[in-house]
């Protein structure tokens, strides 16, 4: 147990290093798996091919690919420094192949600040799946933003019924668990947008069983 705890606490330290000299260098590779490749047990090795670095489409829009497959207890930290006052913020975990499916959304947290939006529903966890859109939790985004150092995680876990859902958070606040529609394997892309000066640190973090 002591070494398998040591080995994914290396790995983990391995993924936040790829991801930060990624942001900070603002030019990540082609292909960032390329011959390193992180298997499923949480390993480092030899592997395929990753699916090419996702192209943005939206103005002030960031996208990332994962560094492996999502397993139960892996945990998401998204930590960004936003605007002082934004109007909208926007972070999803997206399935594709070679390209982010905006028509499938695994997960996204969207946070809007506009005087127009209601505000018992200005923050909202929405899934897409073939292009239907499922709200699963609503509040007020004012609750949650009282930083322009701003953090949220997902975290997949096991679900009862043997399926899997997402936990998400904002800073040390646990906000939903959200069900996941479509196959953990297809969920290999994250999406940042919205008022955001700048990017600190994606961190993964391994989970593992005792």
């Amino acid at each position: 147990m002591v070494k398998t705890k040591v080995q994914y606490a290396r790995n983990t330290l391995l993924l936040i290093y790829i991801f930060v000299y990624g942001i900070r260098n603002g030019a990540p590779a082609d292909e960032p798996y390329n011959s390193l490749h992180l298997n499923g047990n949480g390993n480092v090795g030899v592997g395929s091919r990753a699916p090419p670095w996702p192209v943005p489409r939206k103005v002030n829009e960031k996208m990332f690919l994962l560094p492996k497959q999502l397993e139960p207890h892996d945990t998401i930290t998204i930590n960004c420094e936003t605007t002082s006052e934004p109007t909208r913020l926007t972070f999803g975990l997206v399935t594709g192949y070679d390209e982010p499916d905006s028509d499938n959304l695994a997960c996204q947290l969207d946070m809007n600040f506009t005087e127009s939006q209601n505000e018992d529903t200005s923050l909202q966890l929405t899934t897409v799946y073939q292009g239907n859109a499922n709200v699963v939790f609503t509040d007020t985004a004012k609750s949650y933003f009282d930083d322009t150092n701003f953090e949220m995680k997902f975290i997949l876990r096991t679900a009862r019924d043997n399926g899997y859902v997402l936990d998400v958070h904002i800073g040390a606040s646990y906000l939903s668990s959200v069900p996941l529609e479509h196959d953990v394997s297809s969920i290999k892309f994250i999406t940042i947008s919205g008022d955001i000066k700048k990017i600190a640190k994606l961190g993964f973090e391994f989970g593992y069983n005792d």
